[in-house]
């Protein structure tokens, strides 16, 4: 799946910025999904044989809360780094002190969420979840991640001035996926002991940050000399205004991806927490080119609100939502198919059917990462505009009503209602967005062309559920998702439903006769 799924960021354009997204979006595209099979071994394998579902739900609920507090520490700074970059890019004058000042914002962040923890008596931690020895021990670990996170944040957005998101994907995926089960391994084996393995992982963030800070000093971009000459009032005023926007944005962002695990873990328990993350990780997979996309573009798209090149805004609207459609519908067919024959993998150790409960939470999730797929680039395209403000507004939103759905759903079906809550929350989240790129700069992505890829997948899923079971869960995913992908990809390549899949489809195809007619 992982080779087909990178092609989303094949678009048709000649241009040198085109060409470094391509490029850039591919390498980190291959490293995140190399990180994925990493991870899928650590989710299926070793998380749940080492830790009991009440210790991987506490670390899940550790991570999922850091990454809902980030944005407060960031106080908006990651927002702006990009956006204001060309004012200060200089690199004879060290980008005129651009990056230091960003490394400040998060450091007052940092010293402001201090004291609210110190004021709120035991801890933050303790207003959401009920006081057990597993959350107390927690709550003292939760700044200084924190602080490691806020800083390889901005590192991590201030190498993407630089058109650099393959060695930073590295660092924040691959770093995690190895690091954080040799944590669970020495505890298992007992080498640490439960505490030890959370200041492992607290550790490990720290040697990201470090290995950002080494590869920035590397690109000849670690530029810490004080320089505000280029900071002035008009300009404060301005970052500021983005960064207060970006605070909401950001904070949306992070929370929508997140406050499901966190709440499962608040409102029904640890254990519970944990059987969602299982199927949270599978979905993920679903929209990683998205991801890689967004990561990449945001220069280009500026670059095309600031000529007014509708064309191109037009171009990567409608080639985003059908590349991400035809591959994001992949990707969720083929884990569904296979869906029995994964949790079939999970070790027998006693909590196997504890974990199986989250099967139908991977459709659900699915459903709302396709969905968001579907809808292209409208994310982007709001935020490197004018209208920036919009998305922040929508995000925000966003966030409000996944926390209400989650608070109303979770009791009610479990772990099945925050799977609901957020496919609700994304499908309002998107069609707003779309409505208002379509009312307002007359920008929709969607062609005939969408509707027969939707056609497509029922059909090949259809054909696929014709299939025996083989009696053996390796066997049954291998011929299946083998059959699926034969079915699929050539129905795409040969409908030529994405010009540039079937042009590269095609140069494959030529490479492959040439070599052996050779």
């Amino acid at each position: 799946m992982s080779a087909f799924s990178i092609n989303i960021l094949q678009f048709s354009s000649s241009n040198t910025e085109m060409g470094i997204i391509q490029r850039q979006g591919i390498k980190q595209s291959l490293i995140t999904y190399f990180g994925v099979l990493i991870g899928a071994v650590n989710v299926i394998l070793i998380y749940t044989s080492t830790l009991t579902p009440d210790e991987y739900g506490l670390i899940q609920v550790m991570l999922s809360t850091s990454k809902i507090v980030l944005p407060f520490v960031l106080l908006g700074s990651q927002s702006m780094i990009v956006r204001f970059f060309p004012r200060f890019d200089d690199s004879a004058r060290g980008h005129n002190g651009y990056l230091l000042f960003l490394l400040l914002i998060p450091t007052i962040g940092v010293f402001i969420l201090y004291l609210v923890d110190w004021w709120v008596q035991p801890n933050l931690i303790s207003l959401f979840f009920e006081p057990t020895p597993l959350i107390e021990m927690y709550g003292a670990y939760l700044i200084p991640l924190l602080l490691f996170l806020a800083y390889a944040q901005v590192f991590t957005r201030y190498e993407m001035n630089f058109h650099r998101i393959a060695i930073p994907a590295i660092f924040n995926d691959l770093f995690v996926k190895i690091g954080l089960p040799l944590c669970c391994i020495a505890y298992y084996f007992g080498w640490l002991d439960f505490e030890g393995a959370l200041i492992g992982i607290v550790l490990l963030h720290l040697v990201i940050l470090l290995a950002h800070i080494i590869y920035t000093k590397k690109l000849g971009q670690l530029f810490l000399k004080p320089n505000f000459s280029r900071i002035n009032k008009p300009l404060i005023k301005e970052m500021g205004t983005y960064a207060g926007f970006g605070v909401l944005g950001n904070l949306g962002s992070a929370i929508v991806p997140q406050i499901d695990t966190f709440m499962v873990g608040s409102l029904i328990g640890l254990s519970s927490a944990a059987i969602y993350t299982i199927p949270n990780f599978v979905t993920n997979v679903i929209d990683i080119p998205r991801k890689a996309l967004a990561n990449i573009s945001g220069p280009i798209i500026t670059k095309a609100w600031e000529e007014n090149d509708r064309e191109e805004l037009q171009g990567l609207y409608s080639k985003s939502s059908i590349n991400q459609f035809i591959v994001g519908l992949f990707m969720l067919i083929g884990l569904w198919i296979s869906i029995d024959d994964l949790y079939a993998l999970i070790p027998n150790n006693g909590n196997k059917e504890i974990y199986e409960t989250g099967k139908t939470v991977v459709l659900i999730l699915g459903a709302s990462k396709v969905f968001d797929m579907l809808t292209g680039m409208n994310s982007e395209l709001i935020m490197y505009s004018k209208y920036f403000r919009i998305n922040f507004y929508a995000i925000f939103v966003l966030a409000g009503v996944a926390i209400l759905l989650n608070y109303i759903l979770i009791p009610i079906y479990g772990i099945d209602g925050a799977a609901y809550a957020t496919l609700i929350s994304f499908a309002i989240f998107n069609l707003l967005k779309f409505l208002f790129l379509l009312f307002k700069e007359n920008l929709q992505p969607f062609s005939l062309k969408t509707i027969w890829v939707a056609l497509l997948g029922l059909v090949s899923y259809l054909l696929i559920c014709l299939m025996p079971d083989l009696g053996n869960p390796i066997l049954n995913i291998l011929i299946r998702s083998s059959l699926f992908t034969i079915i699929y990809v050539l129905a795409v390549w040969q409908w030529r439903l994405s010009p540039e899949l079937s042009n590269m489809a095609d140069d494959a195809w030529t490479r492959i006769k040439g070599f052996f007619n050779s």
